[in-house]
């Protein structure tokens, strides 16, 4: 009969360790910071800066006559808080539709939400 008794002595004392491990790891991957936390673009990080430049140029690319004749002359790209985008300005050369290599502008803004990109209010010069 005392046998019977340590041996489910044992099994309690197995299981708290098993649980007190559980919630141990779930804490450590909980508080860690890794996993899908959203990353915040929100702020002027040159990484942010040139990721919004990126989408822009492949936006402005999807609409050129000829992609391929594309050549990034000068850009700028900045953060504003006001609006919660980033600000982008492209200076390029593309062929235009006579097949002549042309310096033009275009400027747009870039947002970041949730997990989606959208580029608004695009202007070209």
């Amino acid at each position: 009969m005392e046998l019977q008794e340590n041996k489910k002595k044992n099994n309690h004392g197995c299981f708290w360790i098993v649980f007190v491990g559980l919630i141990a790891l779930w804490a450590i991957g909980h508080f860690s910071g890794s996993g899908s936390s959203p990353e915040n673009y929100n702020d002027n990080s040159t990484m942010h800066q040139i990721l919004a430049k990126n989408y822009f140029v492949d936006y402005l690319k999807d609409n050129l006559k000829n992609a391929k004749s594309y050549e990034e002359v000068d850009y700028t790209s900045f953060f504003n808080s006001s609006k919660g985008c980033y600000e982008v300005k492209l200076k390029y050369r593309a062929t235009n539709s006579f097949g002549t290599m042309v310096v033009e502008e275009a400027s747009g803004d870039v947002y970041f939400t949730d997990d989606r990109v959208s580029i608004r209010n695009v202007r070209t010069e």
